[in-house]
């Protein structure tokens, strides 16, 4: 075994494993296994009375073998809500980091 037949196989087996740190999505009406990390949801999150976010966010880690290449508005369902790729945060030869967005609204006082 190489090094790089390792990682991969580890990414498979312990990484993207839903019994262990991933999750389903659907990205671009495919399902595939994704690391999810949820971020700010704006109707809970108010700083001096001020909403910190316009829009609900998620961060989704997804290995390349499974999304080749990632787009600005790509959908993903996680759970019963849509998210829309905002970026692409980073990236290397096994996986991409990408920030995800929804439901997004002017900022409230």
């Amino acid at each position: 075994m190489t090094l790089k037949t390792d990682i991969t196989a580890d990414l498979d087996n312990v990484a993207f494993d839903t019994d262990e740190f991933a999750e389903a999505v659907t990205y671009n009406a495919v399902s595939i296994n994704a690391i999810v990390q949820y971020g700010i949801d704006p109707t809970q999150d108010f700083d001096n009375g001020w909403q910190k976010s316009s829009a609900a966010e998620a961060t989704i880690i997804v290995k390349v073998s499974d999304v080749a290449s990632p787009q600005y508005q790509d959908t993903v369902v996680i759970g019963s809500t849509t998210y829309y790729v905002q970026r692409i945060v980073k990236g290397d030869a096994y996986t991409w980091t990408l920030e995800l967005t929804t439901d997004e609204r002017p900022r409230l006082r």
